[in-house]
């Protein structure tokens, strides 16, 4: 499985990069990279690790769309959120890929609800 919660591993090695989520869930941080996968620590230690394959396939499924950023309980099925709740169960995942994508240059936001990905994997990774 490529969501592993809490686990530790290699990506928490290395300088931690503190972003503001999307939306109102506050301050985060990541190790890692989209390229070689994020270990994302979202307060009192918690964290959750997304494998670089995750990234590979969520650039390639919405490389050149506008889409909704999804960063509530329940996103559409269509949204970042939505991919990634029916890889990844039922964290909010796209409160903090979001930030993460378009810190990298894989995206770039759109208002306050949407989120532009303009990078495929091929281009990129």
């Amino acid at each position: 499985m490529n969501f592993i919660p809490g686990a530790l591993d290699p990506l928490a090695m290395g300088s931690a990069r503190a972003l503001e989520s999307w939306g109102k869930h506050g301050r985060f941080s990541y190790r890692g990279s989209v390229e070689l996968g994020t270990r994302i620590v979202l307060g009192r230690g918690e964290g959750v690790t997304l494998e670089a394959d995750v990234y590979r396939a969520l650039l390639a499924h919405f490389d050149r769309r506008t889409v909704p950023i999804g960063a509530s309980r329940n996103p559409p099925r269509d949204s970042l959120g939505g991919w990634l709740r029916s890889r990844a169960g039922a964290i909010v995942l796209a409160a903090y890929v979001g930030p993460i994508l378009v810190r990298e240059g894989y995206a770039r936001r759109v208002g306050e609800s949407e989120i532009r990905i303009d990078a495929a994997p091929a281009q990129r990774l």
